[in-house]
């Protein structure tokens, strides 16, 4: 009868800690995403200072992907679960892509900046 017991209460906080995990697992998902669009935006604006061309250009880019997703959040209702998901996905991985260029165009202006102080 103890065993049975002692097996049943593994069990049972086996089932209530893996529930506490994805709970964990989705919050840090939110704060790890909502982390990397502060950094984008902070680089972004920095860009803005550093060098305007590069901000133009994916200020440019960012325009565009905001008004994509006007669009799908307009349409939302009246598209299906599969071309949603699949366009969120879409949306997501060109924020991440144009957030990757704006940090490279950031990386890049530092380095030359750095390059120009070797040279004195």
């Amino acid at each position: 009868m103890n065993k049975h017991f002692a097996w049943m209460s593994v069990v049972v906080a086996a089932a209530f800690l893996s529930g506490c995990a994805q709970q964990q697992t989705v919050k840090n998902a939110e704060q790890d995403q909502s982390a990397l669009n502060s950094r984008c935006y902070t680089e972004f604006k920095a860009l803005q200072t550093l060098d305007k061309n590069a901000f133009n250009v994916y200020k440019q880019q960012f325009n565009q992907l905001n008004e994509a997703y006007a669009v799908y959040k307009t349409n939302a209702s009246l598209i299906n679960k599969d071309s949603k998901e699949m366009f969120a996905l879409e949306l997501k991985d060109k924020q991440i892509l144009i957030c990757a260029r704006v940090k490279s165009a950031v990386f890049n202006n530092m380095n030359q900046r750095s390059q120009m102080l070797n040279d004195i």
